[in-house]
């Protein structure tokens, strides 16, 4: 049978929706939900209900990135009859997530103190992956914004359900500013993981090449994740872990250092990036960039902003 996502989309929905058709792979069939107000974690749910109400499922966060092995997560589900399963990792109070407390059985007792005056147990940190069977949609109010963590869940808890929690040692990290989704992206690309295999092919110097017949940089140290179309100019250099989309134009003697280069990027001859996320902008001849943000703004306009401060990046 066919597999049914449920996605939905706030910020620039058409950039997600003009590639679902190349990138989705065969036998899932997505549902595209786009919400012109933004209806918290628990809403969206009760808008997909027509989707979701058949039977158990699955609810991810689209900024956590986590190696978790689906089919023990699910068989937990499935043989404690709770109506939600959260996947946790142990909790460290410098992480900033609230947390989430479960007694020796598992159960969810409290999440961030709520219900109130309920028995504590062990705080856990909930880690974006869960599971939850169409019963919760009727506690999820169908007209207005609505939270699981801190609305539904702890009503739920209050009224006696069952909620547990998987408690895994997988992996994980949550993209969810831009330097964590620089640093993500070197780590996979430095680890060789790529997800969409069949579409690439690893040409020598480590990385990944869209179309193998295309053009190189001159010099690169570390690995590469080229897109096709693009142009390279005499004398360009990779370092670090580079990676480059479609259509990008570099121009000649341009060094690149840790940066990611978005679809349709132009980079000025004698540029030197350093730590930088080209989203689709430009970069002039001979400017020199450190850990910035550059996004296109009007007709050949862009807006170039700091990088925040994150975790150190691969190399460092």
């Amino acid at each position: 049978g066919c597999t049914r996502i449920g996605m939905n989309l706030h910020h620039l929905p058409d950039s997600v929706q003009e590639l679902l058709p190349e990138w989705k792979p065969e036998g899932i069939e997505v549902g595209v939900f786009r919400e012109e107000t933004l209806m918290g974690t628990a809403g969206p749910l009760r808008v997909m209900e027509s989707i979701l109400s058949s039977g158990t499922f699955w609810v991810l966060n689209a900024d956590s990135l986590l190696e978790i092995e689906p089919a023990r997560m699910l068989d937990r589900h499935r043989s404690s009859g709770a109506i939600v399963t959260m996947a946790l990792k142990p909790y460290r109070k410098s992480s900033g997530y609230a947390p989430v407390e479960i007694d020796p059985d598992g159960r969810i007792v409290r999440i961030n103190g709520k219900p109130e005056g309920g028995k504590p147990g062990t705080p856990h940190i909930f880690v974006g992956a869960q599971l939850a069977e169409p019963a919760i949609l009727a506690s999820i109010p169908p007209d207005r914004p609505c939270e699981s963590t801190s609305e539904v869940y702890p009503r739920l808890i209050n009224q006696g359900a069952r909620l547990i929690g998987w408690v895994t040692d997988a992996p994980w990290v949550e993209i969810g500013n831009p330097a964590a989704y620089l640093r993500v992206s070197l780590e996979l690309l430095n680890s060789g993981q790529r997800g969409d295999q069949g579409m690439s092919r690893q040409p020598s110097g480590g990385g990944f090449q869209e179309d193998v017949s295309g053009r190189k940089p001159d010099r690169s140290t570390g690995p590469v994740l080229l897109g096709k179309d693009g142009s390279f100019g005499p004398g360009t250099e990779f370092a670090g872990g580079v990676v480059a989309g479609r259509r990008v134009r570099i121009g000649a003697g341009a060094r690149i250092r840790r940066s990611i280069l978005w679809d349709g990027a132009a980079i000025g001859a004698d540029a030197n990036l350093d730590e930088c996320i080209i989203a689709g902008g430009w970069v002039g001849e001979g400017e020199a960039l450190h850990r910035k943000i550059v996004v296109p703004e009007g007709p050949g306009g862009r807006t170039v902003t700091e990088l925040p401060p994150g975790p150190t990046l691969p190399g460092e």
